[in-house]
């Protein structure tokens, strides 16, 4: 960056920080006088929602590197004294230098893209922001905790004080003193450009995509763990789950070796329908909106029930179950793109058009129209951040098919 333009991000500094002499307000009110562009460059950067996102952001990097520093030093309490040890915090060093070397290019490239937003075609004028992690837990009696204003710690207790809603590094999740069934329930409730994530008392993992709600019981019963499903959601489902926070009681789980059901029972489903298994990894879409319910298998199997007709899908297999009750089985479909929402990105292999966007809709809360797109028959495959804003997915899109888009309000144009 020049001098001239260091200058020009001091006093944006400055103006944000309301530290500014008389003599720099002149001087940034000159500059953004100068030109449209040096304007556009100062709304970009002084935009409310956009410092926002860029501070939750910043806040979610420091969670996730002091989780990585309290495991090393688990690791480092727990092998320092093993002969390979040495060699493996040498190994670290490197990694540093790495680490130190990739934020400075990526610093450089930051730098050199100051101006990118002031340079947008103005067909994207009313660009997007992307979603954030944000949730609403209903709990059983009503009340409402609104988990992106909550930090870690105790967030609630029920069942008169013997189960505890915890809250640290993105993670909900629960603590009982107590066995067996209960009819306490509560509902996580994800908002369009949202995402959150609850570990179950059981210990399984979910992941909630925007637009999605999952109800569940505070403590799971002894005869199957039942949870209700409205949306998309990834499941790392337990296959010994604790049941309860007793080492007598997981000992007996162990010993037994008989593994408690886990069913996601899909609400809003023209008919009843669920999904049954006994532990793995899998992706459910089930949007009450959307004319078919799709459910991958990535490690295990489960069994798909509807109307009373059981069919076993495979680990690796897709499963489409349409409006007609027809289940159509896919044993090619890539795997990796389907789960990689939850990992912050928008991943896509050899899809159609159509498919790519269906991903945008909900994460940026946006319809779609298609004007003669629709015929597009370009088969498209690529990644990008899924915390970049609406108009970089686009531009790049735009790079990989004969496609141009339109934004006006929140819809989205896309033509040939």
């Amino acid at each position: 960056m020049d001098q001239q333009q260091s200058i020009k991000v001091e006093l944006i500094s400055g103006y944000l920080k309301g530290t500014l002499t008389a003599a720099q307000e002149r001087e940034l009110n000159e500059w953004l006088h100068a030109s449209a562009e040096n304007r556009n460059i100062f709304d970009s950067l002084t935009n409310p929602e956009t410092l926002h996102v860029a501070l939750t952001r910043h806040q979610e990097k420091k969670y996730r590197i002091l989780r990585k520093l309290d495991a090393a030093a688990l690791y480092h309490e727990e092998h320092k004294d093993k002969w390979w040890y040495p060699w493996r915090r040498r190994m670290r060093v490197v990694a540093g230098i790495l680490v130190v070397l990739i934020s400075a290019s990526f610093i450089l490239f930051s730098h050199a893209g100051f101006s990118v937003a002031a340079s947008l075609p103005g067909r994207f004028k009313n660009d997007v922001l992307p979603g954030e992690e944000q949730a609403k837990m209903i709990l059983d009696d009503n009340a409402v905790l609104i988990l992106v204003d909550t930090v870690n710690g105790d967030l609630a207790r029920q069942a008169t004080g013997e189960a505890r809603i915890l809250k640290e590094n993105g993670w909900v999740f629960y603590h009982s003193s107590h066995c067996g069934d209960t009819i306490f329930k509560n509902t996580m409730n994800v908002p369009l450009k949202g995402i959150h994530r609850v570990i179950l008392p059981d210990g399984s993992r979910v992941w909630l995509n925007a637009g999605s709600s999952l109800k569940y019981p505070i403590m799971f019963g002894r005869q199957e763990r039942r949870v209700e499903l409205s949306g998309e959601a990834y499941f790392e489902v337990t296959t010994m789950p604790l049941t309860c926070h007793t080492p007598s009681v997981y000992e007996e789980r162990l010993a037994s070796s008989t593994a408690i059901p886990f069913v996601v029972s899909i609400r809003n489903a023209s008919s009843p329908t669920k999904i049954t298994l006994t532990g793995g990894r899998l992706d459910i879409k089930a949007y009450p909106d959307e004319e078919q319910l799709e459910t991958l298998s990535l490690e295990g199997s489960f069994v798909l029930l509807k109307d009373n007709n059981h069919l076993m899908i495979k680990a690796g297999q897709l499963a489409r179950l349409d409006s007609k009750g027809q289940v159509y089985v896919d044993n090619n479909t890539p795997l990796l793109p389907r789960i990689a929402w939850k990992d912050g990105l928008i991943k896509f292999q050899d899809a159609s058009l159509q498919e790519v966007l269906s991903q945008l809709t909900k994460w940026y809360d946006i319809d779609i129209e298609y004007t003669h797109a629709g015929k597009a028959r370009n088969r498209l495959s690529g990644s990008i951040d899924r915390y970049a804003p609406l108009s970089a997915v686009l531009l790049y899109l735009e790079t990989l098919c004969p496609v141009r888009f339109y934004m006006k309000d929140r819809k989205v144009i896309a033509t040939l």
